[in-house]
């Protein structure tokens, strides 16, 4: 789990929403992890790198735990 950029959140997620989206959660032991230090008040987003960075091989997506608006944890479920 590591920590993103604030400008890469893109949309904000109920934990059932990401596991919808999910579908196999075995494949994700990340997303366990992160539920498992969610606390109240915490809040689920989608987030996507900027544009430039697919290109250059450096692009990431995926889900971010968020607290006091400020992303405390991610897990990546796609690169470039």
């Amino acid at each position: 789990m590591t920590k993103i950029p604030p400008n890469w959140l893109t949309e904000r997620l109920s934990p059932e929403a990401i596991e919808v989206k999910l579908k196999r959660l075995a494949d994700y032991p990340d997303w366990q992890r992160l539920k498992g230090v969610a606390q109240r008040g915490d809040e689920f987003w989608s987030f996507r790198s900027p544009p430039a960075t697919w290109p250059a091989k450096v692009g990431a997506a995926g889900y971010a735990l968020v607290r006091q608006g400020v992303p405390i944890a991610s897990f990546t479920i796609l690169r470039s």
